[in-house]
């Protein structure tokens, strides 16, 4: 830094403050990087073919919801959470897919931790969801399938095996995909 009669330009602070921005700033991205990396792929929920891991939860009116009531049809698990924008995002997409296949039953799974029940439900008609909301708020479906991503989708197939997984959003074309629709 240049100095002036023993103190440091005001031009020699503000560069030495940009360079350290920039500095810690590409360090923090390349972490981030690596993070959502080593989530992604250092999953140890079931893969394809391994049966699906059976749960059960509620939905906001109480009703208990078990995937192995649910065997013999084809099941979407999509997990979510109201403060996610890409699952947000999503939803239409997931509801105009439960419409156009009302044969494979779609579970929207919130993680949603302090929401609480009804605000989940509101949240989720707010925001146009047609299918089925259950609530997860401690992981304990979302933890064997190794949810560390927000939207998250697996599909069950009829013999209770895992048939595709998604990490992300979704789309209905890639849900029929998915579901071999």
């Amino acid at each position: 830094p240049a100095r002036r009669g023993g103190a440091v330009s005001e031009g020699s602070r503000r560069s030495f403050v940009l360079g350290l921005v920039k500095d810690w700033g590409v360090a923090l991205a390349l972490v981030a990087v690596v993070v959502i990396g080593w989530q992604i792929f250092t999953r140890s929920g079931p893969s394809v073919g391994d049966p699906a891991p059976d749960f059960e939860l509620t939905t906001s009116d109480g009703e208990v919801v078990r995937l192995s009531d649910l065997h013999g049809q084809t099941v979407v698990l999509n997990f979510w959470a109201t403060w996610c924008g890409p699952c947000r995002a999503e939803i239409p997409a997931l509801t105009a897919f439960q419409q156009a296949h009302p044969e494979v039953r779609l579970l929207g799974i919130s993680v949603d931790e302090g929401m609480g029940a009804a605000g989940v439900q509101a949240t989720a008609r707010r925001l146009g969801a047609e299918y089925t909301i259950l609530l997860d708020p401690r992981s304990s479906a979302a933890a064997p399938y190794s949810v560390h991503t927000l939207p998250t989708t697996v599909v069950v197939g009829p013999d209770g095996t895992v048939v595709d997984t998604a990490i992300g959003t979704v789309n209905q074309r890639t849900l029929e995909r998915m579901t071999a629709l």
